[in-house]
């Protein structure tokens, strides 16, 4: 019986001793990082340092984008309870010491000190109200955010520095620390809707939302710094000797091709335009260097404000959203759709059949071919019937005999419908992948569409009769623009560029035009 109760009490004694060992190695071999990093997360503190953005500049250096420092203003509620706890209790202390005072010179000094001080709801109430009125937040609001369980509750974000001048004082004045203003970043566009599409902007996290500041974002953002320092016992920073920090590398800036007066003159044309015919899909305009691919201007009228990225622009929308309950879901759903499609820059997302303009391509690739000659001569009729189908031209009267200029002077749909038959199916394929048509240009600018088109192997003559005057086959602007450039410059397929060269913040190139 000894025996069998030692055996047992032993293997008892060694399961404890097994199950021991494993729980050591559990903690500190199998699972050593995990309690290594609670650890640091309760003996060390943790303050990111937040990087600059990066500047968005035109051609000419003139500022389209830049980030200037703001603050938010914000409550600590746990402290705040216990400074005034401590006046209150300050004030109780001084009367204790006038009662038991027998000076009177003495009682008199520290009823002077008493009449100075203000009791924790006097000072409470004073900070409440002005509070309020400098950042002009409800009454309400600033109650609840002073009062709630935490330590950290803002109040309101994006303040000037005057005014958190003006809050500082007051809380220097009355010897409190439970509300502060911590530096932070705001992006400003300073020409507001200039190029508004192109721009982009940034959301409440500070990554970019389309345009170059979601393209080039992680050039623009740079890199946040932190700032590590250990806690004592009762989670306050032990200063100097613990602290360690990692600066900030603020973004780089971007230097455009865009100028910002002839965006100025492109908008201005384009407004003109949409203000007189109305187009139901809205406007777009490109102006771009044939030889270079720089792109000086990029417009899309209605436009946006980056500044308020959420505002309704186009009036026609915002009459729409206008008979809508704000609280439901459709206004919602139809505030995003807005939103979505005033930001959406036209001139590389969206597109559209090119018409007349694409005879250009047609002719450049027929005299390429020698299908056709400069002396050779196109009737019309006022139509021409391909499979049993007639296409009419713009003018149903038919411009007769013309030669190749005169059926470009004259926009003649049957004149390139002739001319597309001489160059083939084909041919006419391969040059429209010859001139960028069939994939995406590589413009530094999110969001760009592809291309919608017939093949060889689809197209039929009908088909190609009608692509050769551009009504048949889909394509985006900022394709157009680029197949032209590469009639007039030699043939050569440029890449549309937005940005011409990116600095960091110490004035040095990264990465030159060539490069972008």
């Amino acid at each position: 019986m000894k025996k069998r109760l030692n055996i047992v009490i032993l293997a008892a004694f060694a399961a404890v001793v097994v199950y021991l060992i494993y729980s050591i190695f559990e903690v500190t071999v199998k699972d050593a990082r995990k309690w290594q990093e609670l650890a640091n997360s309760q003996q060390l503190q943790s303050t990111v340092v937040k990087a600059s953005r990066g500047a968005i500049l035109d051609a000419k250096s003139q500022v389209l984008a830049q980030s200037s420092t703001v603050y938010n203003v914000y409550a600590d509620p746990v402290m705040l309870k216990s400074q005034l706890k401590a006046k209150d209790e300050r004030i109780e202390k001084i009367k204790k010491d006038i009662a038991e005072e027998n000076d009177a010179k003495k009682r008199a000094q520290y009823q002077e000190t008493l009449d100075k001080c203000k009791s924790s709801e006097q000072l409470y109430e004073e900070l409440v109200a002005m509070l309020a009125e400098e950042l002009m937040v409800e009454t309400k609001t600033v109650r609840e955010k002073c009062e709630a369980n935490s330590m950290y509750e803002i109040i309101k974000k994006e303040v000037e520095k005057s005014t958190c001048d003006k809050i500082d004082k007051f809380l220097s004045d009355n010897d409190l620390d439970g509300v502060r203003c911590e530096p932070t970043t705001k992006r400003f566009y300073p020409q507001n809707e200039l190029a508004g599409s192109v721009l982009g902007y940034i959301n409440n996290d500070g990554d970019g939302v389309y345009g170059l500041e979601a393209y080039y974002d992680d050039y623009l953002s740079g890199i946040d710094g932190r700032s590590v320092s250990a806690k004592d016992r009762d989670g306050e920073a032990i200063p100097y000797k613990y602290k360690q920090s990692y600066d900030a590398q603020d973004g780089d800036s971007l230097y455009l091709n865009i100028d910002t007066t002839i965006q100025l003159y492109l908008e201005s044309a384009l407004k003109k335009s949409v203000d007189q015919f109305n187009p139901k899909e809205r406007a777009c305009g490109i102006i771009m260097n044939p030889k270079t691919g720089q792109v000086y201007a990029m417009a899309t009228v209605k436009g946006c404000d980056p500044n308020k990225p959420n505002e309704v622009y186009d009036d026609d929308y915002a009459a729409i959203l206008a008979g809508l309950d704000p609280d439901s879901d459709e206004y919602n759903k139809e505030h995003i759709r807005y939103l979505t499609k005033q930001w959406t820059n036209k001139a590389i997302s969206e597109l559209y059949y090119p018409g007349s303009v694409f005879k250009v391509i047609t002719g450049s690739s027929a005299l390429e071919e020698k299908a056709i000659t400069l002396n050779d001569s196109f009737g019309c009729t006022g139509g021409l019937t391909i499979l049993g189908t007639t296409v009419h031209c713009w003018d149903h009267s038919g411009h007769g005999p013309q030669s190749f200029a005169q059926a470009i002077v004259n926009s003649c749909n049957p004149a390139f419908m002739e001319i597309g038959m001489k160059l083939g199916v084909e041919e006419f394929c391969d040059y429209f992948k010859a001139y960028g048509l069939t994939e995406k240009t590589g413009i530094d600018l999110p969001n760009e569409s592809e291309s919608s088109y017939y093949t060889a192997q689809t197209m039929s003559e009908l088909d190609l009769a009608v692509s050769s005057f551009g009504q048949a086959n889909k394509i985006t602007p900022i394709q157009m623009i680029t197949a032209y450039s590469a009639c007039i410059n030699g043939g050569y397929l440029v890449t549309p560029q937005i940005v011409d060269k990116i600095v960091d913040a110490d004035g040095n190139i990264e990465i030159g035009r060539a490069h972008v």
